[in-house]
């Protein structure tokens, strides 16, 4: 999900993040233990 936002809302090509992407699915860490994301911080949204 993170990276979907992120290439929803980028304004320009940043290699370090198209590698970051690529390397996160990979590197996913073997705890499952649920948490919760607020995905939109903003000040009027915290």
């Amino acid at each position: 999900r993170w990276s979907k936002q992120y290439v929803a809302a980028k304004t320009a090509d940043i290699k370090a993040m198209e590698k970051l992407i690529a390397w996160l699915p990979n590197n996913i860490p073997a705890d499952d233990a649920t948490s919760i994301v607020h995905g939109d911080f903003r000040f009027d949204n915290v």
